[in-house]
């Protein structure tokens, strides 16, 4: 069982990289700062990163996800239902990729866990879910009005320079504060997956390793389906808008981070780009791409949270 639990902690990891992670660095794609290549390669390195750092840097997140988290007495109905937690989160991930459809790991995790540990102890600690709710809208409300106002502020301060000089400059500040966004999601989610290694193997030293590596080489591989169909698909920006939505993306992550919260970085980033293309008009935000892309993380809480519970159950009452 712990065996299974280790593949599967590696295996979400891995999608997650395809899936997730991709996210922070689809603006410079869009907007040309980065090939594909290298914008897939960067992703990986920096999630890497990411989730060495959350070693260090990301306590407070740790013990909101363990404070969700309500195992029982028996280790053994605990790894089933981390193991059956996992599972459902790469049946929906796995579905997601298929139709390049950016996911939130980060609420797929937290409601499969939710999910499996209701069916083990009959017990669902609704106010332990607190820092997950208000980090859901406030870094939804952060990423959008963040957007808007980084386009407002940096039009003012270029609007006497060439475009060709604020260009330039601006795909750099873009590169900066992707990188630094990529780096953030390897922080958040990569705090998530390490948990689920501490809970079913809590002797296991250096166990964010395992995370950030398999997270890197799932990035590298696989990432750049996502990375093209968001940044090509969702809104058309110009450099500096690209930029403001790294922006306010980088410092919606950084503050939940440093508040406990978990987060997820596509919500964040598909925020932001609304908030950017909206500040030259509502009718530039490709509004079909956005509602789809809402509706599928609508329905990953309550599809993560019931096929857990179903798994669960059937495997410890059997």
């Amino acid at each position: 069982m712990l065996l299974i639990l280790i593949i599967l902690v590696i295996a979400v990891t891995f999608l997650n990289g395809f899936t997730d992670a991709p996210n922070s660095l689809a603006n410079c794609v869009m907007t040309r700062c980065l090939s594909l290549y290298k914008a897939t390669v960067m992703g990986g390195v920096c999630n890497l990163i990411g989730v060495v750092l959350s070693a260090t840097y990301g306590s407070r997140v740790t013990k909101t996800i363990f404070e969700i988290t309500n195992l029982s007495k028996s280790y053994k109905d605990n790894t089933v239902s981390l193991c059956c937690s996992l599972l459902s989160v790469i049946i929906l991930a796995t579905t997601a990729w298929y139709f390049a459809i950016p996911t939130s790991e980060s609420h797929a995790l937290l409601a499969a866990l939710g999910g499996s540990t209701l069916a083990v102890t009959g017990k669902f600690n609704i106010s332990s879910w607190s820092p997950v709710i208000l980090g859901l809208f406030l870094s939804i409300l952060l990423g959008a009005f963040g957007g808007f106002a980084c386009c407002r502020l940096i039009e003012r301060a270029f609007s006497s320079t060439s475009s060709k000089v604020a260009n330039s400059i601006l795909k750099s500040v873009q590169i900066v504060f992707a990188l630094s966004s990529s780096i953030l999601h390897g922080l958040q989610d990569g705090l998530k997956l390490t948990v689920f290694l501490q809970l079913g193997l809590p002797t296991l030293k250096k166990s964010y390793l395992i995370v950030g590596l398999t997270m890197a080489l799932g990035t590298t591989l696989g990432g750049g389906r996502i990375m093209k169909s968001v940044g090509e698909g969702f809104a058309r920006l110009k450099p500096y808008q690209g930029a403001s939505a790294d922006i306010a993306t980088t410092f919606a992550l950084a503050i939940s981070t440093a508040l406990g919260m978990p987060i997820s970085t596509s919500n964040v980033k598909t925020a932001a780009l609304c908030g950017t293309a909206a500040s030259t008009g509502l009718r530039r935000v490709n509004w079909n791409t956005a509602i789809s892309m809402v509706s599928a993380w609508v329905l990953t809480f309550p599809f993560c949270f019931i096929l857990s519970y179903v798994l669960t159950h059937f495997i410890v009452h059997s």
